[in-house]
């Protein structure tokens, strides 16, 4: 079969759906019990109606509703696929320091809607956070991988972000990526001023590094510098991380050009 590639403009206005790569062949997507019920019982969407599945791969796809079987589940045909749909042309990485009681789930929630595509929570000297328990763990990266889905339909993105495991701030700075250019969000009078910014472009990859609720620590901003990354600071505010976050995610998106 030979598909027609449309443009993202043409499919801004239609419902999306999440569906597993397996469940989609070169003609025919399945929705899985859940993506079903949203769309017949919550959209009430009938035959024949039109709607985007992205398989959380950076690939979209323009489908028409084919069969409503006797269970609910939705059968959807093929009409066209976009490659990289809603995505960013750069790969940009969040490394976010976890705080007690900090709202990680709204970061992710976020920062995906702002287009990241990898965040990597960092254990810092000062975040007091400690996550040994491989149950935990798990419980949590299911839980952020539920927001981040989320947060990429509501934002009509085609990638599932990647979600690393809690990763200690050392051995993070330690196997720094020569592909990738470096940020590192801090408040101090030796950092530059966010408006300084200047990015070398074409920026491919771009990993930001911000700091937990109560910041850095010495030690940790002397790894950074000896990296050679540039700190950054937002100015005379003070913002929680669930709002630095999003806010210096977005002014990033804004240098790379993703919101023309």
């Amino acid at each position: 079969m030979a598909f027609i590639y449309y443009s993202e403009k043409i499919m801004m206005s239609e419902p999306i759906f999440y569906a597993n790569p397996a469940s989609i062949n070169s003609t025919h997507i399945q929705l899985n019990k859940t993506e079903s019920h949203h769309a017949v019982k919550v959209l009430r969407l009938p035959v024949g109606a039109i709607v985007i599945a992205i398989d959380g791969n950076g690939v979209g796809y323009r489908c028409e509703i084919s069969k409503i079987s006797r269970d609910k589940l939705v059968e959807l045909k093929i009409h066209s696929v976009v490659r990289n749909f809603g995505e960013t042309s750069a790969l940009v990485t969040l490394a976010a320091g976890l705080s007690a009681g900090s709202k990680f789930d709204e970061i992710i929630e976020k920062c995906t809607e702002l287009g990241v595509k990898r965040f990597v929570p960092l254990l810092t000297e000062k975040g007091k956070v400690k996550i040994e328990d491989p149950k935990r763990i798990k419980s949590k990266l299911t839980r952020y991988n539920k927001v981040a889905l989320a947060a990429v339909k509501q934002s009509r993105r085609s990638y599932i972000p990647e979600i690393t495991a809690p990763t200690n701030f050392h051995d993070f700075i330690s196997e720094i990526d020569s592909e990738s250019d470096y940020l590192c969000f801090h408040p101090s009078q030796q950092a530059k001023l966010i408006h300084g910014i200047k990015l070398n472009e074409p920026v491919k990859r771009l990993t930001i590094i911000i700091g937990p609720e109560s910041g850095f620590s010495e030690n940790e901003i002397n790894l950074v510098i000896k990296q050679k990354i540039p700190t950054i600071s937002l100015g005379k505010r003070i913002l929680r991380a669930e709002n630095a976050a999003p806010v210096i995610c977005g002014i990033i998106m804004n240098l790379l050009a993703e919101f023309r």
